[in-house]
């Protein structure tokens, strides 16, 4: 290997087969430009995109998406002192070693490389706190909510008293609130509130949004 960025996964047999599929696309430039965009994009739209995409580019789903998750490993690695000076050349050599790729596309890869190289230098804070705000805090990316009914007993339901006869004193509407986050596990957070809790988390999510407002002002952010 010429550069260190494959030093710890040279023996991955599925790395090698995953990095081969990079030569199945066949204009790295565009390849570069779906890179960027599923960067950007949410967890849950990477699907649609790489669908798209796929058929965009004439190739399988997987093989698009395991070329992203090439270039990805490759922007990581850029990110990391240790392996920030490496160069271009050096690594698209090393790719095309590690999967047997023709050794033609060598300079149309060592451009793709600088690009990915390029753009991680670039977006750098921005990457890392995207990192941050996803590693350390889930995010959530995506919520709905609807109107329920609960029906009310007078007693708890249901119960464990076989000659039970339950009585319904009436029917409770709440708000369902169904949360996607970024969390290691893809967790769904669902809350139920009545509406009194809902009109307080209006109340205060209006303040706190009025709070962001001054904070941004302070540091002369645009929205």
């Amino acid at each position: 290997m010429k550069s260190q960025l494959f030093s710890r996964v040279v023996a991955d047999d599925q790395f090698r087969r995953n990095t081969a599929k990079l030569f199945e696309v066949r204009d790295f430039s565009a390849l570069f430009k779906f890179f960027q965009k599923m960067q950007s994009a949410e967890p849950d739209e990477r699907s649609q995109i790489s669908s798209s995409a796929a058929r965009q580019f004439g190739v399988d789903t997987s093989a698009l998406f395991f070329s992203w998750s090439i270039l990805q490993y490759i922007a990581s690695q850029y990110l990391d002192p240790t392996t920030a000076t490496e160069t271009p050349e050096n690594v698209a050599s090393d790719l095309i070693d590690l999967s047997s790729g023709p050794r033609e596309r060598s300079e149309e890869l060592t451009t793709l490389v600088a690009a990915v190289r390029d753009y991680t230098t670039k977006e750098r804070a921005s990457i890392r706190a995207k990192e941050f705000g996803r590693l350390v805090v889930p995010r959530v990316y995506e919520f709905n909510g609807v109107v329920d009914i609960r029906a009310v007993f007078d007693r708890e339901s249901p119960s464990k008293d076989a000659g039970y006869k339950p009585v319904l004193l009436g029917v409770l509407p709440t708000v369902m609130l169904q949360f996607q986050t970024t969390s290691n596990s893809n967790d769904e957070i669902v809350i139920q509130l009545n509406e009194d809790q809902l009109d307080q988390l209006i109340a205060k999510l209006s303040n706190l949004k009025k709070e962001l407002a001054i904070t941004k002002a302070s540091l002369n952010l645009k929205s």
